[in-house]
């Protein structure tokens, strides 16, 4: 059953991995197809256009309301809607006055701003979330060429120990040991193509990508260097993260809209104009007329009041937000240089001495310089040794991206253009 179940997992690893059409992308080159063809992010420029089309409504004049009577039946000559007899035209018009439609323009405004900085955080989250999906992909596929050599090697040494154990000159206990391990190995190997398959299909999503089409990331981290970076130096970007500008925004917005209330006190103001052939005071009548509301009761001090809420509302989410940005980049921040410092310790020799390590366990364990259990430690120990390693370089590289989110500007530099 072990056999079979080897069998199937090595006939699905090729296909697995590199059953599709592939195509090689920088991270600045993934950007560029991201921000031209990343569906959400297209859809999300709509409301910018929506709000300018807000802002186009607000400064439109009220239409003007015509009105025309005409008798339906005279009694007298007993005529039905004779037009030589009586009938009446009458055109109004509202006339806004202290400022109103100023003030709706106003908050148009502060409504396209928003959409902006809505749009660009949406951006930046799906920029992180591209690139975190690029640094992990890579990372993942420099994972499964650790299994890859492994299995190689340990697949030449089943076959040796298979034939040996024929002749009699190994033990089955030795031959079904390594035929083990390499099960166990490509088991393993398997949720790493998972987790790869997972990044995939979330780049092709966020590039709009083809089914077909699988990503191999190229990654130049060759110069990261985060040593002279100072926490007192990011409070002058805080302010550019879209949240906070938009809460900011949202401040003078309401400010906006609580002049508008205390203008709406102030009733419109509704001209006339009529005329009235026979039913008026003198044939052909012509006349002018001016209509306003009373702020007797109304006087819109509910809505008045409720705008002032609003602003002292925002201002604390104003506040709030900002601490919120200011902990989570501090927080981050600290657990950045930590790993950093971490990193910087690291050798990084053993990552590219790899294969020689395992030909050389290899060739002991066939001549027998080592047993079983030290070949088997060395391999697991070498494996593990590199797949932190990834892992740390990959949490390294997001944590710099999560701090770029954060500040909303690409502050630590990774990629060239």
């Amino acid at each position: 059953m072990q056999k079979l179940l080897l069998i199937l997992i090595t006939a699905l690893l090729p296909t697995a991995i590199w059953g599709q059409n592939s195509i090689m992308l920088s991270i600045p080159e993934a950007d560029n197809i991201f921000l031209s063809q990343n569906l959400t992010l297209l859809a999300q420029k709509y409301n910018i256009d929506k709000a300018e089309a807000m802002l186009i409504q607000a400064g439109l004049f009220e239409n003007p309301t015509l009105s025309f009577e005409q008798i339906a039946y005279n009694s007298d000559t007993r005529q039905y809607f004779n037009t030589g007899s009586q009938h009446a035209i009458e055109l109004e018009q509202v006339i806004n006055i202290s400022g109103k439609r100023a003030k709706q323009k106003e908050i148009e405004w502060y409504n396209i701003e928003i959409a902006r900085h809505e749009f660009e955080s949406v951006l930046r989250e799906l920029k992180y979330s591209l690139h975190a999906c690029l640094i992990g992909a890579s990372y993942t596929q420099k994972s499964i060429s650790i299994f890859d050599k492994e299995i190689e090697h340990l697949n030449r040494l089943v076959k040796v120990y298979t034939i040996q154990y024929e002749k009699g000159n190994v033990s089955l206990i030795e031959k079904s040991r390594l035929e083990a391990l390499l099960f166990a190995l490509k088991t393993e190997q398997l949720e790493y193509i998972g987790k790869l398959n997972e990044f995939q299909k979330q780049l092709r999503l966020l590039m709009n990508l083809k089914p077909d089409v699988t990503v191999s990331p190229k990654l130049d981290n060759s110069d990261i260097n985060i040593s002279m970076l100072d926490m007192g130096r990011f409070q002058d970007y805080i302010n550019n993260n879209p949240q906070l500008k938009i809460a900011e925004l949202q401040i003078k917005q309401e400010e906006a809209n609580l002049s508008l209330q205390k203008r709406l006190r102030v009733p419109d103001i509704v001209l006339k104009g009529i005329y009235d052939k026979s039913g008026g005071i003198t044939p052909n009548y012509v006349g002018m007329g001016l209509s306003v509301g009373l702020p007797i009761f109304n006087r819109n001090q509910g809505n008045i009041k409720a705008a002032t809420a609003q602003i002292a509302q925002n201002k604390l989410n104003y506040e709030n937000t900002a601490n919120e940005i200011q902990a989570e980049l501090s927080s981050k921040f600290s657990h950045l240089k930590l790993l950093y410092d971490f990193y910087s310790s690291i050798d990084k020799s053993l990552e590219k001495d790899f294969t020689n390590l395992i030909e050389g366990v290899s060739s002991s364990f066939e001549k027998r310089n080592i047993n079983m259990l030290e070949f088997i430690d060395y391999y697991e120990t070498y494996k593990e040794t590199c797949l932190k390693l990834y892992e740390h370089e990959n949490t390294l590289l997001t944590g710099i991206e999560e701090i770029n989110k954060l500040i909303g500007s690409d502050y630590i530099k990774l990629w060239s253009k």
